[in-house]
């Protein structure tokens, strides 16, 4: 209160920048939603959209509200500024590229894996004649454009980029900053797919302790190595450890960020998917429906992780031997990942499986 009317409008922005450092490394971004809609305010009046603190703000900003999942906020925010900060700075100035990145980022959690593909392969091609091959800004589009290659199916691609981008934060940041935490776990995932095991599990291990020493255990970080270590449980049928570290990571992220938050969704699907595991077909919809009610609210229903849980619940119903409401269910599913994938993706091939069994079986 007492900074925005004695400090001017570039001094605000340098003193609250300073400010929300410390409270974006620790995740307590609910504390700056408000006043990162005040501070955008206050710039776009008293400097206008031209100036550098109105796109620092708009990248700054527009990350907080994906991280909060609050997608179509964030959405809104950088559509609405984009052409003006690449009018005023041009679309090879690192700040515009930063923003150009939330913008593929965003539209990655809405679901549209293509228009966020073709934005990252924009973007790393001029941040690699900017910035070389070796820097951190390089690696963080690499590690984003890898994930996107493992979600549509191709896993060797993934493994490939996120071994260069791991490699590249090893080499710049050091083997304690998150960000090389960030690739291991996204490498090992890209490993758990192809169910080499060993690998992922050495992986998730090292970047769980990197988690662990560079923030606590108090954070969404931690909650999603926790998550990620589940998995491999799950993989591995070890229904108990995998549902010890889901329900760990669960009450991190409802406590941190809520309930009806994307990720907490994921934990809760994986909860039910796991209790699906054990035979407890019950209580594993009611997880299921959980996740499936926050999904479509948070990412609408044309979302392939709504899909995601919709065929986790069809399978439970089919294993309850409900076969009419598991088949009602494979079918939504096969319909949304039709619009997201191609034919041979796994998720299609692997639903398209289901609604056969059960037709020859009615």
């Amino acid at each position: 209160y007492h900074a925005k009317y004695s400090l001017k409008s570039e001094e605000l922005f340098k003193w609250f920048f300073n400010l929300s450092t410390a409270f974006n490394k620790a995740a307590r971004w609910n504390s700056l939603l408000n006043l990162y809609e005040e501070l955008l305010y206050l710039i776009d009046v008293n400097l206008s959209k031209d100036s550098v603190e109105y796109s620092m703000t708009v990248m700054y900003f527009s990350t907080l509200l994906y991280n909060l999942g609050l997608y179509e906020r964030a959405l809104h925010l950088v559509e609405g500024s984009f052409d003006i900060l690449k009018k005023t700075l041009g679309e090879s100035d690192l700040r515009f590229l930063s923003v150009a990145n939330n913008l593929a980022t965003i539209y990655y959690y809405r679901g549209e894996l293509k228009k966020s593909k073709a934005l990252y392969e924009q973007v790393i091609e001029i941040r690699k004649a900017a910035l070389g091959e070796e820097k951190p800004g390089y690696a963080d589009v690499m590690d984003n454009l890898a994930i996107i290659y493992g979600d549509l199916g191709d896993a060797d691609k993934a493994i490939e980029l996120h071994k260069k981008a791991a490699e590249i934060y090893k080499n710049t940041l050091g083997e304690k900053h998150v960000h090389y935490a960030d690739a291991l776990n996204n490498l090992a995932s890209a490993y758990l797919k192809q169910k080499k095991y060993n690998e992922a599990i050495e992986l998730f291990n090292k970047a769980l302790k990197i988690v662990v020493e560079s923030t606590g255990k108090n954070h969404p970080r931690y909650a999603a190595s926790l998550n990620h270590i589940a998995t491999l449980h799950f993989e591995k049928n070890e229904t108990g450890s995998a549902l010890t570290n889901y329900e760990k990571a669960f009450e991190i992220r409802k406590k941190l960020l809520g309930e009806n938050h994307p990720l907490t969704a994921y934990t809760l699907l994986n909860i039910g998917q796991t209790y699906n595991q054990a035979g407890s077909y019950k209580v594993a919809i009611e997880f299921q429906e959980k996740a499936t009610n926050i999904f479509k609210n948070t990412y609408g229903e044309k979302h392939f992780s709504y899909a995601d849980a919709l065929k986790s619940q069809g399978k439970s119903f089919k294993n309850m031997g409900d076969l009419n409401k598991a088949l009602e269910y494979f079918i939504m599913a096969e319909k949304i990942y039709m619009e997201n994938f191609d034919e041979q993706h796994e998720s299609v091939v692997d639903t398209k499986k289901e609604i056969e069994l059960l037709s020859s079986k009615n």
